[in-house]
């Protein structure tokens, strides 16, 4: 949850390609959909986020399905 009291969150094997999203449920009730992962950006945020002492919150999705090195090759933490 954000300062706002937005709450944020990750849906494993969801989205338009099944790879996993990061979503913001805001105080309204408006869903929105931060990042759709579709296996050449990473996959499945099974970990959840975690919040930086900056704001920013962080995933880590698993490595990309297709073999795509700078996904594959040690740690990738998407920032938003």
């Amino acid at each position: 949850m954000d300062s706002s009291g937005n709450f944020y969150g990750t849906a494993p094997k969801q989205g338009p390609d099944g790879f996993g999203t990061v979503f913001r449920l805001a105080t309204n009730g408006v869903l929105t959909t931060l990042v759709s992962f579709n296996a050449n950006n990473g996959a499945n945020p099974e970990d959840g986020l975690t919040l930086g002492n900056d704001g920013t919150f962080t995933v880590q999705p698993l490595p990309a399905a297709a073999p795509v090195p700078e996904l594959c090759s040690g740690s990738h933490p998407k920032e938003f």
